[in-house]
């Protein structure tokens, strides 16, 4: 902020506070709510925006149900009676973050992070944050922005009616950019400081006390009461946030005695909120659809483990999977109990045995008592700064956050119980971080940690928090890092050695720790490496056609293969996971000492799998099993193991393609779901993979190169009989390839690349250019070839507007004559592949699509299955389902559409109308 501009505001500001403060009783001028910018959009409008808004960012955040949010709802609505009356319709949502921030867009939708609200020390904190989401709301900031974005990029100046208005949402989402579509930063100061006014103007007219305004924002921007000075202006350091809190300081201080007499408090009923936010007391899914037919799998498959972990005494063991921690004991054998942990990250047991602590993403910590089976606190810490490498000590007593400083790397250590920083480094390392090579590891004791980021790493004593010299013995220049035991240290300790077979192996060397001193040095490929609990071994893996193997490092010999990674090793006692999903004890000999079943819980994401055409059978794999089932009969036809690639035909025959897995190796398979028979087809190349009903592989052209993406040859074969169907050349980059309906490939690569160049000058005779293709745009979108997957013919060359991001999430999809093209801003088109017609838009992911019966369902927000007419856009069915969809599919024999979601259920959704239903007539 210019000098000048910052002298003019404050004393603007401290005008209309003296006004104020005149005031024999809390009277209160009125604040501006227009800012003087064009706006193209009516109140109408503008809530037409908001809703398209909505539709577009709520799948990026897990919602607490609105009827859960009535806490958040009666604040802000009690704010909006200090204010003008409006047309918009205001809605007020939770979401989980682990950041404390709230954002609003146009329509009145306000959204709060669970964290801004388990954080607030009081009621008028939260109303001063929503205060001031309702004051860009007020002042029409959203829409302000739009208008500039439209007229400068898109030439657009009003909206026939709702329609025309979602149609130009979409188009401006491919729009290039120009530099007169962005906001100036002296604009965007004014916007944030006028919302500001509204919002102290709206919670003090309700009661709420207005020092709450600045005491938050200081304290969420990590400001720590800093002030602005003119030499810090002068030097054009960033002030704004500075700013903003001195001035809702002046602002709330020069208000009559009358106004500023509140004190911060919160109601009975904002406490019990807070109270159950903390406590995870809320269920986050809402209830289906009613009438939804449906039924379980049965039987179910059992997910996937991430962990598998002894406790430190060996008398319990820890299985981890993404939606829970199960635990059981050793001896016997047996199940105890399971803690819900969506999402969170590793869970240890406490250095004496007696506890869990859990680490979930949004920096809340869990501690659970193992003979009570009960929760006995609850954490949820806090960094304003942002934390981007962090984990949590076994003890649960010590979260351990690394963050980017202005110096380089900061440190920081949280005390669990208090909540609150016990050391604070701003500059432990002066070099830029690079996030993927910093890693904190513990002892398996739990009683130590270390952390390393790059060469420079440090170790700590968690019981006493005292530093650990390491009396820089040790030279890291790598993330494979593990403890051998609690007093020797394996890690990467030299320059990668290149093999006459092309590939490279690593050495590692054996220290004492934490003295240095060297013992052992072994060599190994690409692999990951861990500690066991107990033992002088490692783990290490992928190990031949092992996912793990038990290590020796003194002898660097294996002594043990495993069938999963998630596995660990007491002794001479191992527990792990079996093919089909139990916890199984063995010792290393291989004598079996028991096994014992867990919990069915929500299966993770697939890794390949589907329904059958005719919707009979449904495949389904995750990273550690595959099932098929015949929904017919509700039976399980086989279990298999792991597959990443499935085709079916209309004879109900399967091809599977298993990974290297459970001491086996890859193959291709047909199985005959009718004879219940399998046959092995095309060798097996790991480097291979299936699409459109082919293998491709791919060679790199280039000495020395291999499997890279630039100058290859790209091999499409049989996947049943490995014979060579069709083969091209690609001197420059590699197209992305994915299967399409009718036995096609879609080839898709950048319009401006090289290959992307060449493709669409050497095929113009059969390239369509879609219909929102503009002349005066630069051309940064997407080229799209079907090919017929067994020829190689190019039947269409696609043309489209769909833009690259830093992260590409870009990707697409062929249903009959509707190419479904995925965007990076959770925005998909549907195009007419014969004439490149841009047929519907919408936001969210195509579950499955049918050409003949011109339908898509689509998934956008978690529980929401939405089936669209493909040719007009009309919406046919909209329904809940009980968990997140994982594989879907229509049956037009009997006009349904198949869902399976996360909980096993397949839902059963009829269409008896889908082909005449139009939007009008639904409503």
């Amino acid at each position: 902020m210019h000098v000048l501009r910052l002298l003019l505001c404050l004393c603007v500001l401290s005008i209309a506070g003296s006004i104020a403060a005149q005031q024999s009783a809390c009277t209160l001028p009125e604040p501006q709510y227009k800012i003087n910018k064009p706006n193209i959009f009516t109140e109408e409008q503008e809530q037409w925006l908001g809703d398209e808004q909505a539709d577009q960012l709520e799948s990026e955040y897990y919602l607490l149900p609105e009827q859960d949010s009535a806490e958040v709802t009666r604040i802000g609505r009690k704010l909006l009676d200090q204010l003008p009356s409006t047309a918009i319709h205001f809605k007020f949502r939770v979401y989980l973050s682990g950041e404390a921030n709230a954002f609003s867009t146009a329509g009145g939708y306000v959204y709060v992070s669970s964290k801004m609200i388990t954080d607030a020390r009081s009621e008028d904190e939260v109303a001063a944050v929503l205060s001031h989401e309702i004051g860009h709301i007020y002042t029409h900031a959203v829409a302000i922005t739009f208008t500039r974005e439209f007229k400068a990029l898109m030439k657009v100046d009003s909206f026939a009616d709702r329609k025309d208005l979602a149609d130009k949402m979409q188009l401006l989402i491919n729009a290039p950019w120009k530099p007169k579509a962005g906001q100036d930063e002296g604009d965007a100061e004014k916007d944030e400081t006028l919302a500001d006014l509204v919002g102290l103007y709206a919670m003090t007219r309700a009661g709420y006390a207005p020092a709450a305004f600045a005491e938050n924002l200081d304290r969420i921007s990590d400001n720590q009461g800093r002030s602005v000075s003119f030499f810090r202006a002068l030097a054009g350091e960033d002030t704004e946030m500075i700013v903003r809190v001195r001035t809702a300081r002046k602002v709330a201080n020069s208000l009559s005695a009358a106004c500023k007499s509140e004190k911060p408090s919160s109601s009975s009923s904002f406490v019990d909120f807070q109270s159950k936010l903390r406590g995870d007391g809320f269920k986050w899914q809402v209830p289906a659809t009613s009438g939804l037919k449906s039924f379980l799998l049965q039987p179910a498959m059992r997910p996937a483990l991430d962990e598998v972990r002894f406790s430190p005494d060996g008398n319990y063991i820890l299985a981890q999977e993404q939606s829970a921690v199960h635990i059981l004991s050793r001896s016997p054998l047996k199940y105890l109990f399971t803690i819900d942990a969506e999402g969170a990250k590793t869970a240890h047991f406490s250095p004496d045995s007696s506890r869990v602590t859990i680490q979930f993403p949004a920096m809340r910590v869990e501690t659970w008592n193992i003979a009570s089976r009960q929760r006995e606190s609850a954490h949820e810490l806090i960094d304003y700064k942002g934390c981007p490498v962090n984990s949590l000590s076994p003890d649960g007593r010590t979260f351990i956050c690394v963050r980017e400083s202005e110096s380089g790397i900061g440190l920081t250590f949280i005390d669990v119980d208090s909540e609150k920083a016990y050391y604070d480094n701003k500059k432990w390392d002066e070099y830029p971080p690079i996030w993927e090579r910093i890693k904190i590891l513990f002892s398996p004791d739990g009683r130590t940690m270390l952390l390393v980021a790059g060469h420079k790493a440090m170790s700590y004593d968690l019981d006493h928090r005292t530093s650990i010299d390491l009396h820089g013995a040790f030279d890291f220049n790598s993330t494979l890092i593990s403890f051998v035991g609690t007093n020797k240290l394996a890690y990467e300790c030299g320059p990668s050695e290149k093999q006459q077979s092309g590939g490279y192996l690593d050495p590692v060397c054996v220290a004492n720790f934490p003295s240095g001193a060297r013992i052992a040095r072994f060599m190994v490929g690409d692999v990951w490496m861990e500690n066991v609990t107990r033992g002088d071994n490692i783990l290490l893996g992928p190990y031949g056609n092992h996912a793990a193997a038990l290590f020796d490092p003194m002898t660097s010999k294996p002594s043990i293969g495993f069938p999963s990674s998630a596995v660990d090793v007491y002794d001479k006692v191992f527990a792990g996971e079996t093919a089909s999903g139990q916890i199984a004890l063995k010792t290393i000999e291989n004598d079996t000492v028991g096994k014992a079943d867990i919990p069915i819980r929500p299966l993770s994401p697939i890794a390949s799998g589907g329904f059958s055409e005719d919707g009979q059978f449904l495949a389904y794999s995750h990273s550690s099993r595959g099932s098929v089932w015949d929904l017919n009969q509700q039976t399980q036809v086989a279990l298999v193991r792991p597959f990443t690639g499935l085709s079916m035909d209309d004879q109900n025959r399967m091809l599977l393609r298993f990974k290297n897995s459970q001491g086996k190796d890859g193959v291709n398979a047909v199985f005959d779901l009718k004879t219940k028979r399998s046959t092995e087809g095309a060798k097996y190349d790991k480097d291979d993979y299936m699409a459109g009903g082919v293998l491709v592989h791919v060679v790199g052209l280039e000495k020395g190169i291999h499997g890279t993406g630039w100058n290859v040859e790209m091999h499409v074969l049989n996947p049943v009989t490995g014979a060579e169907l069709w083969a091209r050349k690609f001197p420059h980059n590699m197209p992305s390839v994915y299967g399409g309906s009718g036995g096609t490939l879609l080839m898709v690569t950048d319009l401006l690349s090289e290959t992307g160049s060449y493709e669409e000058g050497h095929n113009a005779a059969k390239l369509v250019k879609t219909s929102d293709v503009m002349k005066e745009w630069v051309q940064r979108g997407l080229l799209i070839e079907i090919v017929n997957a067994r020829t190689g013919e190019i039947q269409r060359v696609i043309h489209t507007p769909t833009r690259p991001a830093s992260d590409d999430d870009r990707w697409t999809a062929l249903y009959g004559d509707y190419l479904a093209v995925h965007g990076n801003v959770n925005n998909t088109v549907v195009y007419r592949v014969s004439d490149g017609a841009r047929t519907v838009a919408f936001y969210g992911r195509v579950l499955a699509g049918d050409g003949k019966m011109g339908l898509l369902a689509v998934n956008n927000r978690d529980q929401e299955v939405i089936v669209y007419n493909a040719a007009t856009g009309a919406e046919v069915s909209r329904v809940t389902v009980d968990h997140l969809p994982r594989a879907a599919r229509f049956i037009p024999d009997t006009n349904t559409l198949l869902v399976l979601t996360a909980t096993q259920r397949v839902y059963s959704i009829p269409l008896a109308d889908a082909k005449t239903m139009t939007a009008e007539s639904r409503e």
